[in-house]
């Protein structure tokens, strides 16, 4: 445990008598505050208060707040009215005690470090005292050559001024037995102002005739011989000795834990230095299928929209053909006459939405969104994606784009930096110059890499301005006019139905029942509060 500092153990005592307002006019304020405070040897303290209110309009009570910061706790709140012209005390009682038809009631809540005591008796144009007693438990503190009572009697939160008050501090059961065990020093407001020797077991002092302003604290520390505190808990130091500054070393040792591991892994994940500097590329620099090349610009994360690029790079090399019947059912097809090898991932792509979907040969767009509205399906098409995402990872650990977790290999370096400014000649194509901007083959490489880049909607902006032949009714999508005529809406249907899909299948694997989200997924939190008079 952290040894405390001495200044930890002040007790804060954060007093607050606010009357219960019943009216608009009224005028309220302390005309005197007497305050005895009885230290016993374990440490705690026994606390009678009297508090003079000056009322002028109409109240229904006051209440009184008393803060727990710093000491053990408070018990046995009891409240009386004295009543000046019999000298009678009349008791409160409390409210979870109190008869049906009892008068003179308060209540107690505990909020935080703060008790909170409402005193319910009207008031209307009068002066009435009212008198508190309670016990503090732990408030003095016993060193092992000195002990020390040091809270404060008012604190910063009183909202009225108090012409008037007096403070008398006894140790019951003391004895000096030097002149000057017993000293004292005050703090009105923070500052020092009054100091103390007594040669008798107790310290009082009073203020008649200097206000104390509302917000202005009164603390009191007092130093007198440890043993007579000879029941309360002993601490391992001296008052007179610096404490060792267990806080800063521990503080500065979780810094090190935070900040050393951090240092590490910024030098490990520093990149190469590599010879490419140029803003824009105007190529792919490499033709190995969107999914590997977000494997690598992402940092090895991929997402749902790289199963849709795959799809359109497939397309692209005639391997799949995407067409619109004439009820606007897009459908995927599998051409078995395709020339070229499948990459392991794509071959697994093939079966899982061909032969696991479909019916081996097509299947439709709208069968995706259908398995997102039954349980089974959704998280088996889930549990799909996540097996083809392992094995493209597994092929871009062969290509050795990476040579630690942090790090990229100089080789996955010089790509990735031509990844990203292929990303910006994107994004910026009115910018850059290119002579074949306009032709078909152009936007069936790029389109599919520009989907898991996130750079469609650039290029879905321009298709309008490529050149259409005469004869479009053969069209599909491993050609760029055909997304000029659908391609903007396809693509918005074929992200909301995977996306759908894919998130459904995750929300019931998780056990979630939040509602998808197209863009992201967000938590809130809220806090705070605050308290005043009543």
């Amino acid at each position: 445990m952290i040894k405390k500092i001495l200044s930890t153990f002040l007790l804060v005592l954060v007093f607050t008598a606010t009357p219960i307002y019943a009216t608009n006019d009224r005028e309220h304020s302390i005309a005197e505050f007497q305050i005895n405070i009885h230290i016993y040897p374990d440490g705690s303290a026994q606390v009678e208060e009297r508090i003079t209110n000056r009322f002028i309009g109409e109240f229904n009570g006051v209440f009184r707040d008393i803060n727990r910061r710093g000491i053990g706790d408070i018990d046995n709140f009891l409240a009386w009215e004295y009543l000046h012209e019999t000298g009678e005390y009349i008791p409160f009682i409390e409210a979870r005690r109190a008869r049906e038809g009892d008068s003179g009631v308060f209540t107690s809540q505990r909020s935080g470090n703060v008790s909170s005591f409402q005193i319910f008796s009207p008031s209307r144009d009068e002066i009435r005292t009212f008198v508190y007693s309670y016990t503090l438990t732990q408030v003095a503190t016993r060193f092992s050559d000195v002990g020390q009572f040091n809270h404060y009697v008012m604190g910063s939160e009183w909202h009225v001024s108090i012409e008037n008050y007096e403070v008398r501090i006894t140790f019951e059961g003391a004895a000096l037995a030097n002149p000057g065990e017993l000293s004292a020093a005050v703090y009105i407001g923070g500052s020092r102002t009054w100091e103390f020797v007594s040669a008798t077991n107790d310290i009082a002092f009073h203020s008649y005739g200097t206000e104390l302003r509302p917000g202005e604290t009164l603390r009191i520390n007092a130093h007198f011989p440890e043993h007579w505190l000879y029941e309360a808990r002993q601490l391992n130091r001296s008052i007179d000795t610096p404490p060792f500054p267990w806080a800063i070393v521990i503080i500065l040792g979780v810094l090190a834990l935070i900040l050393i591991p951090i240092i590490v892994i910024l030098i490990m994940a520093r990149p190469h230095r590599v010879d490419f500097s140029e803003k824009y590329y105007d190529k792919l620099p490499a033709d190995n299928g969107p999914a590997l090349m977000a494997y690598l610009v992402r940092d090895r994360q991929l997402n749902i929209k790289d199963v849709i690029a795959t799809l359109l790079h497939l397309a692209r090399d005639g391997i799949v053909i995407i067409s619109t019947d004439q009820h606007d059912e897009h459908i995927f097809t599998r051409d078995f006459g395709f020339m070229r090898s499948l990459r392991p991932h794509e071959n697994f792509l093939m079966e899982w939405l061909f032969d696991g979907i479909g019916d081996g040969t097509c299947f439709e767009l709208s069968t995706i969104q259908l398995i997102g509205e039954n349980e089974e399906s959704a998280m088996l098409f889930y549990e799909k994606f996540t097996r083809w995402s392992e094995i493209v990872k597994k092929e871009g650990e062969q290509l050795e784009y990476f040579e630690s977790y942090f790090r990229r290999s100089p080789y996955g370096e010089l790509e990735y930096r031509k990844w990203r400014a292929f990303k910006r000649y994107l994004k910026n194509l009115t910018e850059v110059e290119r002579v074949d901007i306009d032709t078909h083959e152009f936007w069936n490489n790029f389109l599919p890499y520009a989907l898991s880049l996130g750079s469609t909607k650039k290029l879905i902006k321009k298709l309008p301005d490529i050149p259409m032949p005469g004869d479009t009714n053969s069209l599909d999508a491993s050609n760029a006019l055909w997304f000029s005529a659908v391609g903007a809406q396809f693509l918005g249907l074929c992200n909301n139905a995977f996306n759908q899909t894919h998130h459904r299948g995750y929300s019931y694997i998780a056990g979630s029942d939040s509602s998808y989200s197209s863009s992201s997924y967000s938590s809130g939190s809220s806090g705070g509060g605050g308290g005043g008079a009543f």
